[in-house]
């Protein structure tokens, strides 16, 4: 597991997760500011990019965790502006605990009623965060 701890990532570019982006690696993103960061790819799956303006996950058996953490303001023309997270074998957790995701654009694919996220796995909660 890959932790990242009271870190600030801004203005930052990339075809598929515009600040940080994991393949079938394990993170925690712990009291962090993930803010104005771009997904500058088209085409989502068939390996163009746009996906994953703030965090972008991809893989079999892995999982995020998100914990006092503020994502906003970051966009994917494809799926997840402030996460996307897709686990191939359906065996990947999600987990975002105290927590601001608010503001991103430009999905053109979520998981309701989640405008911000793109999630496929295993499984997903969120408690006392604020998710749009």
């Amino acid at each position: 597991t890959s932790y990242i701890v009271n870190s600030t990532f801004s203005d930052n570019r990339c075809a598929n997760g515009g600040a940080i982006s994991g393949l079938g690696a394990s993170m925690q993103v712990l009291n962090s500011l993930i803010t104005d960061n771009t997904a500058t790819g088209t085409g989502a799956s068939s390996g163009q990019g746009g996906n994953g303006g703030g965090i972008y996950g991809d893989g079999n058996t892995y999982s995020y965790v998100v914990d006092g953490t503020v994502i906003s303001g970051n966009v994917a023309s494809e799926g997840g502006p402030a996460i996307f997270f897709v686990s191939n074998d359906r065996t990947g957790t999600l987990t975002i605990r105290n927590s601001q995701i608010i503001d991103n654009s430009g999905e053109s694919f979520f998981t309701a009623p989640y405008r911000d996220i793109f999630y496929l796995g295993g499984g997903f909660t969120v408690t006392g965060s604020t998710v749009q």
